[in-house]
């Protein structure tokens, strides 16, 4: 009975855990202030388990007239929160997987899988320990998964029908994958041969990576070009004006806050891109309306957060493109992904959604900071528009 007790109270101590630390993660504070939040919340997941464990070794030593002490007090009262939060979370996976189904709008998916730590060897991986999380057994870091998913858009133009897009998002140039990874991605989105690209956002960490902007995503090809946003890692490099000057000088198309016309077989399209909550404004979307030289053209967005979703159907967008989630980065079996950097949890870390009038995709993405992915590939996505 008190493994038991203890098992529930760690659920929902870990549950309550997790619910904060998305939610902050989601809302665009700052750096340093994400730095401290994580201090102090490893200190509350670590810490509050052992001075509760304490209390109660304590009264079951001492007798339960400590039960009446303040610290007592707290800690029961926190005990019932977790109760609470464990009983909440377990009614929330039942829920979610008696409700999780692809999106009916997603009429097929092909995947193909490119290895390439076995293809190029583990000469890609830079540090000693990205080469340590790598050596972890079931970590795909390096085993790239190439989707062609065939979407349904609600009243498609006929003549968009078939219009294809490649999906990046969070490439993370960090240093930690050698440009040769990179080098590698590049050359696989090439091949899907989509009529443009899109890329939604953390593309570089580090300094010392911008010349792999133009050595490397200067060689994606697309018919209509690449399109571009920024995330909230490049607001680390504390230089937004390089970043975007850099990737224009690579031949990419920078949105951010913007919107631009598109032509396809003489239909029309418009792209725009929202980069809240950590640069720039939304794009004044009321404006195509008047620009527009049809009466309803297909809107695409580029956001780097799904939690723009809202926003995306209030302004109309047929399609919204996403990452920044990384699909969990770790999955569990049944449980599914833990910890997403969202206001919303792990409802849209990644896989593709409907929510009238927007069709969502979130893409797992490419790296990250942290190299450890256990049953969530990085993920690059050629998605093909067809009319309902």
């Amino acid at each position: 009975m008190v493994l038991v007790l203890a098992a529930t109270l760690m659920l929902g101590h870990v549950a309550l855990a997790v619910t904060i630390i998305n939610r902050l993660h989601g809302i665009g504070l700052r750096r340093p202030i994400l730095k401290l939040i994580d201090w102090l919340w490893y200190l509350f997941l670590f810490g509050v388990p052992l001075l509760v464990g304490s209390w109660y070794l304590q009264i079951t030593v001492e007798g339960m007239r400590r039960a009446r002490d303040l610290p007592a007090t707290l800690a029961t009262g926190y005990m019932a929160i977790c109760t609470a939060a464990a009983v909440c979370a377990v009614l929330h996976i039942l829920v979610r997987g008696l409700n999780q189904q692809t999106s009916a709008k997603l009429i097929s998916n092909h995947t193909a899988r490119v290895n390439i730590g076995e293809l190029l060897g583990h000469a890609n991986v830079a540090t000693p320990v990205t080469r340590c999380f790598n050596a972890i057994p079931g970590n795909q870091i390096l085993d790239l998964h190439i989707h062609e998913k065939t979407i349904q858009i609600t009243q498609l133009d006929p003549r968009l029908d078939g219009l294809s897009i490649t999906h990046l998002s969070d490439l993370h140039f960090t240093g930690q994958l050698k440009r040769s990874f990179y080098d590698q991605v590049v050359d696989e989105a090439n091949q899907l041969s989509s009529d443009l690209i899109a890329i939604t956002g953390d593309i570089i960490d580090k300094p010392q990576c911008f010349p792999w902007i133009t050595q490397t995503l200067s060689k994606l090809q697309a018919r209509y070009g690449v399109f571009v946003v920024l995330g909230n890692h490049e607001q680390r490099l504390k230089n937004e004006q390089k970043v975007r000057s850099t990737l224009t000088e690579a031949g990419l198309m920078d949105i951010g806050s913007r919107w631009q016309q598109g032509d396809h077989n003489g239909a029309e399209f418009w792209l725009a891109g929202n980069e809240r909550p950590w640069f720039g404004t939304a794009p004044e979307m009321s404006k195509v309306k008047a620009e527009a030289g049809s009466e309803n053209p297909l809107k695409i967005l580029l956001a780097h957060t799904p939690d723009l979703l809202g926003w995306a159907c209030r302004q109309g967008f047929d399609l919204m493109l996403a990452g920044h989630t990384h699909g969990g980065q770790v999955r569990f079996p049944i449980i599914g992904p833990v910890l997403s950097p969202s206001v919303q949890g792990t409802r849209f870390a990644s896989g593709v959604f409907y929510h009238s009038p927007t069709l969502l995709h979130v893409s797992r993405g490419i790296a990250g900071t942290r190299p450890l992915r256990i049953n969530c590939p990085p993920e690059l996505t050629k998605l093909v528009l067809a009319r309902n």
